[in-house]
């Protein structure tokens, strides 16, 4: 069995290896994409650092407004480029802010379902932000292969 800093060091190289093809192979819209998740996500590990060292409820507040934050700046990318990705990802920020929220309403400490909604929510991010940078990739190369048209 996977210890807690295995599954969030794996998960971080996979994120990594994300934003890494998002940054080499996407357009704009997916290089602005993964550049709010990867904003998101270190600031969320700067949270939780913090929140080992000293914690308390002012945390929880932060982690809501950065995923609050986050879904709002992806709602800006994706009104400029309109790409389905974009709002597959911004409507699961969404998930991850409820389940935050409900979690602090409730006043119900993070237990095992709570992580495991979490890590899939942040697996399912990724993907989405993978098949936008695929999309992209496929169009361009398409585009590439097209012969040139004279007008």
């Amino acid at each position: 069995m996977l210890t807690p800093s295995q599954v969030f060091f794996g998960l971080t190289l996979f994120a990594m290896a994300v934003w890494v093809f998002a940054f080499w192979r996407g357009g704009l819209a997916e290089r602005w994409g993964a550049a709010v998740i990867m904003a998101n996500q270190l600031l969320t590990i700067l949270v939780v650092v913090i929140e080992r060292a000293r914690p308390g409820p002012i945390n929880v507040l932060v982690q809501l407004g950065l995923d609050g934050v986050t879904a709002l700046a992806l709602l800006g990318i994706l009104l400029r480029f309109g790409r389905a990705w974009l709002g597959i990802a911004m409507l699961l920020y969404a998930g991850q802010f409820t389940l935050q929220s409900v979690y602090l309403v409730a006043e119900i400490k993070k237990d095992a379902l709570h992580v495991l909604l979490n890590n899939l929510n942040f697996v399912a991010i990724h993907l989405a932000l993978v098949a936008g940078t695929v999309q992209h990739w496929l169009r361009v190369r398409k585009a590439a292969l097209q012969p040139a048209t004279e007008g």
